[in-house]
């Protein structure tokens, strides 16, 4: 198992709920502002989405909406999401999505592992434009609302036979989710699966875990898994729902923070 596992993460937090209440918003410009990309010129943010959604699709298919419109909290109706592949474009909606599944333990992470006078935000966002590791955008689909990233699937499949040899040079509080994943060698691991607050109680979730379970036959994986919190009772509805039963668990170690107790559960799902 690669080092750069250590720091990927698949849980649920505080990052998104901070900037989200702040106001800001989540694309890039040059030097690293808020506002624009941070590819050399100033092209604005929907313009690449656009471009992006006609160049690529997931499944080897056009991106294509879910039935026309949609309503999600009792709101008014709201235009169906886009499932896409994420481009660069996405990176800082997809760091703070992170975080949001992650419980703040990418945060805290990420506090340990930037530069001096660097941004979470920003290292955040140098992690998801990676081409390689757990957490890159190239391993993300991405769900469209309009013009706004509204959620994200980060999926891969786990390594088998699976190498526990490193779990040493983990930090602490997250060897139980490595040695978790030691439990279920090859299967198609759910790493990430967030969806901004705006966006939930839409089905987009359940959409994505679809779209998971396409991505395990594809692969040829025996089956779909995923790390769950203890205390995080919807999202444990929502993998139970789907078809996911708990497999093992181990208990939780707390780091700052972290205002919960409990246990980080495996939960699988064997492709019948």
């Amino acid at each position: 198992m690669p080092q750069a596992k250590c720091c990927d993460f698949s849980w649920r937090s505080s990052l998104g709920q901070l900037l989200t209440h702040s106001g800001l918003s989540f694309a890039e410009g040059k030097g690293g502002e808020l506002g624009y990309t941070d590819n050399g010129s100033d092209v604005d943010i929907k313009a690449n989405i656009a471009r992006s959604k006609e160049a690529t699709s997931f499944l080897e298919a056009p991106a294509e909406p879910a039935p026309s419109r949609f309503c999600y909290m009792g709101r008014a109706m709201q235009p169906a999401p886009i499932f896409r592949p994420a481009t660069l474009a996405d990176a800082s909606a997809l760091a703070v999505l992170v975080d949001i599944a992650g419980e703040g333990m990418p945060a805290f992470m990420w506090n340990t592992l930037k530069a001096p006078g660097q941004s979470l935000l920003e290292f955040g966002r140098e992690r998801a434009r990676r081409e390689a590791g757990g957490f890159s955008y190239r391993n993300t689909i991405v769900a469209e609302i309009g013009t706004e990233v509204a959620a994200a699937l980060v999926g891969y499949r786990l390594d088998d036979p699976y190498d526990l040899g490193v779990l040493d040079e983990c930090p602490e509080i997250v060897r139980p989710l490595v040695r978790l994943e030691a439990k279920a060698p090859g299967s198609w691991y759910v790493n990430v699966l967030a969806t901004f607050p705006e966006f939930r109680r839409g089905g987009i979730g359940a959409a994505l875990l679809t779209i998971a379970e396409e991505k395990t036959r594809k692969a040829g994986a025996p089956g779909s898994s995923v790390i769950v919190a203890s205390w995080n009772a919807p999202a444990g509805r929502l993998y139970r729902s789907a078809g996911y039963v708990a497999s093992a668990r181990e208990r939780a170690l707390p780091y700052p923070g972290c205002p919960h107790e409990g246990d980080w559960i495996l939960m699988v799902k064997p492709l019948a």
